[in-house]
């Protein structure tokens, strides 16, 4: 039976509409990410919408499998729905004659077989596609096909009939919509989504794709995590040279060319239309460092953007292509900001998992209050007899807990927490004159008492956890074995034991929940007065109004700590009490009478304790999603008349009341429930108990807003609140330099936003002015825009940020040096790019020159800097007067450094050039070495001039040929050399004129 879950439609005021869409996923982070989104659609609407293809392909053999958020299930990918590229013999196929590996597989071959993934090497993931590339091809052909099927309108609209769909489907006549998602940190989905873009675009010039692609940063602390920087800059430099055709950026480098097994294809679009770069970190700080919880989010802007949004999200799209393909070189130093973000975010009130939860506890209560009634031979089930109603156990498990100390909570609460120090906190008079270290300083405290109470529990609070548990462990094995008990008599001291510590464990509950409010209250109060502290005059001396706004602010903090503490203490009884419910469970008899009846129930019982712990689970999974503000913490039942209760304290299903609805009057009706109804006695409970808890899920979001924002005080400004949390929430996920981005900068680049509500017009009503306020704090200039999504427990916010260039991202300089580091094996995917594509940071006149300078100053025959060549590097000395005179009289030297004759003089020197040039200062190294250049050319022919250079040429392409460089970036400034000095010699090019060639004026 479905369960009601998180997506479901109880508003069907129009059939759903879908376009036809194409989702690939590309290694482990692309399956992920497309297995997500089919989880959403079948949770949605039980079925895939035939509109909607899926492709993931991976080097690795092993798929993955997500469980079901809305009933008791696994989804996994379909046959046809993923292709292993393995590679059996690798080496083999790149040396076989007429390979098109061949044409770009930088030798040796790095593995010797390919099953379990790329290890890491973008060129191996690559090797993979193109061994499967007809395989690959068929796939694309075949689905593209589909999606054009004449038939598919009517396979949609009769989707319920048909296909066992939750609703029938439109079919949208918008064009073929592509997601291509995976990660470009690793072997797989980084070798593979260049050529898949370029393969994609040449089957559907017109298509809308979209590149979603995860960087580096949330890899950043996996195993084998060395190559993610140096693969992620790589891969972004390759997306960027051909995502730059279009505004001539390889105007003077050939355009790639790839042959793919019989046909070969010439890049002379942008392969992506869309190209999303998905970092971990949003732009408000808020991080997510599980890669799966960032492909489930990934995913989740994917299922809105393709289903319940998708008419807005295709306009704002709309606005993007005509932002993104404007370019704009000139605002971004020479670069074109091609690249978008996204993120997603809702505020979800979790009635479908509250209900599902409390409905699967009530059912393991009804099933074991069944069982319980069978074992003490009732012979018409009326109602569970409680053991608690039997004095003489009642007053037994009394004298054990008296007399081994744990008759009481505070005893138990003491003894496995032992009280910490007495929590104090102050402001001293120094620390008012910079109030930025309050805020560390309350966290400290924090950190400290923590510490304190953790240490407390680790130590004797431990070691009494651990007796009393043996204690109460071997009383529940000499019960069991005690021959003079009955079965009925040691299940009624279990029950009795498990009762009242449950009851125990109910007030502690309840206690917890109100010390998680006081402290999240608390919270909140410090903050605002810590602002106040902020806000305050300072006086010298005497502090003035700083003072007393700190000293309140301390006193605030002070009953926040001792909150924080109760919150933990409390924390640590409950588990002392789930532990010993734990053993009472472990240890209850198995019933001995009507061993049929009781066989089945027992059975019934696991399973039912199963679907319990996978509704705690999946609760538990919800709870932690980053990206959702959760409406009372889902620690909260909102009930339809407008009332709340806590969990702990919700109603249950009443086990008399079900006897006589259900009709239960003998045990006998157990092993027919068990024979005849589909899913046994366990699926019998659970719907009875679904049935009698529908009431949860009558509130929806807006009532759960109003409800709990009244408890609070203030239901207005709880919502404003929830909704500021949703806009920070769904900052989209990336991190740049926002210190870079000038005012010209910031008027190119903004966030577009939608607003999902369950009803568009009511939703505008609702929240329009809270929406615009937000936007207003968060200085967002783009309009909102709202849309009807049906789901009556979430509002959602998908945001969209555009756009940058790549060189604006967080931490991108450290991926440069890893990936200039090292040359074998390569991070590239083709010779071709590793040589022609421009590094992603802008290149200035001055460097550019100085390196038109140096590379022909080093000619053999030139010598204006004279190149020593050493066993395994160079040395470059320059002697000329007006440099020496620089230097104190001495020669310039660029020499290896380090132990040994290795190093990277070149750049050295290179940088040393270009650093010590500033225009308009005479004492700079560029104009001596270039006035010297030019006297020095002067002097030689002009044919002399050409062979010299020539000669230079042929020793630079032998060693790039060779690839006889230890580090990526000598490779590639050496490649730069040459195709300057090719340029000068060139009648296209400068003609071998000089004052061209130092001027870059082709």
């Amino acid at each position: 039976m479905d369960t009601q879950g998180v997506h479901r439609q109880t508003q069907p005021t129009r059939t759903p509409e879908f376009g036809r869409t194409l989702l690939i996923g590309l290694g482990g982070a692309g399956q992920l990410m497309v297995l997500n989104v089919k989880r959403l659609f079948l949770d949605t609407y039980g079925v895939l919408p035939p509109s909607i293809k899926i492709l993931s392909m991976d080097t690795d053999v092993g798929q993955q499998k997500l469980r079901s958020r809305v009933r008791d299930r696994e989804y996994g990918l379909d046959p046809d729905e993923f292709l292993h590229l393995k590679v059996p013999a690798p080496r083999q196929y790149v040396e076989e004659s007429g390979s098109p590996a061949a044409d770009w597989y930088t030798r040796p071959v790095s593995v010797s077989a390919m099953v379990h993934g790329a290890g890491g090497i973008r060129q191996n993931g690559r090797l993979a596609l193109f061994y499967h590339i007809v395989e690959i091809r068929s796939c694309l052909d075949r689905l593209v096909t589909d999606l054009q099927d004449a038939q598919l309108a009517a396979t949609m609209g009769n989707a319920r009939a048909g296909l066992g769909a939750s609703t029938d489907f439109d079919l949208s006549d918008r064009d073929v919509e592509v997601f291509v998602c995976g990660s470009l940190a690793g072997g797989t989905g980084s070798g593979t989504f260049v050529d898949m873009g370029i393969l994609l675009r040449t089957l559907m010039p017109q298509a809308l794709i979209h590149g979603c692609f995860v960087l580096d940063w949330p890899y950043r602390n996996k195993a084998h995590a060395t190559r993610v920087r140096g693969n992620a800059y790589a891969a972004l430099a390759e997306i960027d040279h051909l995502q730059s055709i279009v505004f001539g950026a390889a105007q003077h480098v050939p355009h790639y060319t790839v042959r793919y097994a019989d046909r070969t294809i010439e890049v002379r679009e942008p392969p992506y239309s869309l190209f999303h770069l998905i970092d971990g970190r949003n732009e408000h700080g808020q991080n997510i460092d599980d890669v799966g919880q960032i492909c489930e989010t990934v995913a989740t802007a994917v299922f809105l953007s393709v289903s319940r949004m998708a008419d807005k999200v295709r306009s704002v799209v709309d606005n993007l292509l005509a932002h993104i393909n404007v370019g704009q070189p000139r605002v971004w130093n020479g670069r074109s900001a091609r690249y978008s973000s996204l993120g997603v975010s809702s505020i979800y009130y979790p009635a479908p998992e509250l209900r599902r939860l409390l409905a699967a506890e009530s059912a393991l209560q009804l099933c074991e209050a069944a069982i319980g009634d069978l074992e003490k031979g009732v012979s018409s089930v009326r109602g569970a007899t409680s053991a608690s109603s039997d004095t003489r156990t009642q007053q037994g498990l009394k004298d054990f807990l008296v007399r081994h100390g744990i008759d009481r909570r505070e005893t138990i609460r003491n003894g496995v927490c032992p009280p910490a120090p007495e929590v104090s906190f102050a402001v001293e008079r120094f620390e008012l004159a910079d109030t930025s270290a309050l805020k560390p300083k309350k966290e400290g405290a924090l950190a400290q008492c923590q510490t304190q109470v953790d240490d407390a529990a680790a130590g004797d609070g431990r070691a009494f956890h651990e007796a009393k548990l043996e204690v109460v462990e071997r009383k529940l094995s000499d019960l069991a074995r005690d021959p003079t008990l009955s079965s009925a008599a040691r299940r009624a001291w279990c029950q009795a034991a498990i009762e009242c510590f449950g009851a125990w464990d109910a007030e502690a509950a309840r206690e917890l929940s109100a010390a998680t409010m006081q402290v999240n209250e608390l919270g909140a109060q410090a903050a605002a007065q810590l602002e106040m502290v902020e806000k305050a005059h300072y006086f010298p001396l005497f502090g003035g109004p700083r003072k007393s706004a700190a000293e309140h602010w301390a006193s605030v903090v002070l009953v926040w700590l001792r909150a924080n503490v109760t919150k933990q203490r409390l924390e640590h009884e409950r588990l002392f009490h789930a532990a010993v419910i734990n053993l009472g469970q472990h240890q209850m008899a198995p019933p001995v009478k009507a061993a049929d009846i009781g066989a089945e129930l027992q059975a019934s019982a696991r399973e039912l304790r199963e679907r319990l712990r996978l509704a705690k689970d999946n609760f538990q999974q919800i709870k932690g999603l980053p990206t959702q503000v959760l409406l009372g913490y889902g620690d909260i039942v909102v009930l339809p008349e407008g009332r709340s209760t806590a969990l702990a304290e919700s109603q249950r299903v009443d086990y008399d009341e079900f006897l006589a609805e259900r009709e239960v009057h003998t045990p006998d009706r157990y092993l027919q429930i068990a024979r005849e109804h589909p899913g046994g006695i366990a699926a019998f409970l659970s719907e009875h108990c679904e049935h009698k808890l529908a009431f949860i899920t009558e509130v929806g979001v807006q009532q759960a807003l109003e409800t709990i924002g009244a408890h609070r005080g203030d239901a207005d400004a709880y919502t404003r609140s929830r909704i500021d949390d949703l806009f920070r929430l769904a900052s989209p996920m990336w991190s740049f330099n926002r210190s870079s981005v000038n005012e010209l900068m910031a008027l190119e680049y903004d966030r577009i936003v939608n607003v999902g509500v369950p009803e568009q017009e009511t939703g505008r009503q609702q929240y329009d002015g809270h929406v615009r306020a937000v936007k207003a704090k968060y200085h967002l200039r783009s309009d909102h825009t709202f849309s009807t999504t049906g789901d009556p427990y979430r509002i959602w916010l998908l945001a969209y940020a555009a756009a940058l260039p790549v060189y604006f991202l967080s931490d991108l300089d450290q991926s440069r040096e890893r990936y200039e580091g090292e040359i074998t094996p390569t991070y590239h995917l083709d010779p071709y790019f590793e040589m022609n594509v421009p590094d992603l940071f802008p290149v200035d006149d001055v460097a550019n020159r100085a390196l038109r300078v140096l590379a022909m100053a080093i000619v053999k025959g030139i010598d204006v800097i004279v190149d020593e060549k050493l066993i395994r590097s160079h040395k470059f000395s320059c002697s000329i007067p007006a440099v020496k005179d620089l230097n104190f009289g001495d020669p310039v030297v660029w020499a290896p450094s380090g132990k040994g004759p290795t190093g990277t003089p070149f750049r050295d020197m290179y940088l040393d050039v270009t650093e010590s040039y500033t225009l308009g200062e005479e004492r700079n190294l560029l104009d001596p070495i270039t006035a010297a250049l030019r006297e020095r050319l002067a002097k030689i022919p002009q044919d002399e001039l050409r062979r010299l250079i020539g000669t230079h040429i042929a020793a630079l392409n032998s060693r790039l040929a060779d690839r006889d460089f230890t580090k990526l970036y000598s490779a590639r400034l050496t490649y730069r050399e040459v195709k300057m000095l090719e340029d000068f010699l060139s009648p296209k090019a400068y003609a071998m004129d000089l004052d061209s060639y130092l001027d870059g004026r082709l």
